[in-house]
């Protein structure tokens, strides 16, 4: 659909996912501590045990641990700003099959899976997830669309154009 708009649609190689996905969650868990902390000390039994588990890890992650991601970060924001040298959007699935059911999820799922949607959290650029169509079972699909630096106008652009172009998949599935 997206070449039928009239974009130039190409293959364009980033660093590893996984090198994305360590970085994002490094950077997250240790946040989320560093920043709760005197909250979640003090209210720890009305936490989720899902959240309780993510960001009691955060207190386990050093200085330096964090310093080293934030460090891979800047590589990381910088080897995606090169990969768009000529490219207005970077455009990928949003999601790695379908999500799991909500008493399935565990702890850290996300560590046993890449998170396809870190590049752009690492490279702290704009992006957008835009529906395109169902699963077999049902669940909503998405692409995410990825800009520069300061191009939001442009993800949303893309985003929209495609959207317009396809207003059959903002339907709710019915099961």
């Amino acid at each position: 659909m997206l070449r039928e708009l009239g974009a130039d649609v190409r293959e364009q190689p980033l660093p590893d996912l996984w090198d994305f996905t360590v970085c994002n969650s490094t950077i997250m868990m240790a946040e989320a501590f560093a920043i709760h902390a005197e909250a979640f000390k003090a209210r720890a039994a009305e936490v989720s045990r899902l959240t309780r588990a993510r960001i009691g890890l955060g207190a386990y992650i050093s200085a330096t641990e964090h310093i080293r991601a934030q460090k891979t970060r800047r590589l990381l924001a910088r080897a995606t700003r090169d990969a768009m040298e000529d490219l207005d959007v970077l455009v990928y699935p949003a999601m790695l099959g379908d999500p799991p059911k909500t008493a399935d999820i565990k702890p850290f799922y996300f560590l046993n899976v890449p998170l396809i949607t870190a590049p752009a959290n690492v490279a702290g650029v704009p992006a957008a997830a835009v529906r395109c169509g169902h699963s077999g079972a049902g669940m909503p699909l998405s692409f995410h669309v990825t800009g520069r630096l300061f191009g939001d106008a442009t993800v949303l652009r893309v985003a929209h154009a495609y959207e317009a172009a396809t207003p059959a998949f903002a339907k709710l599935a019915v099961a």
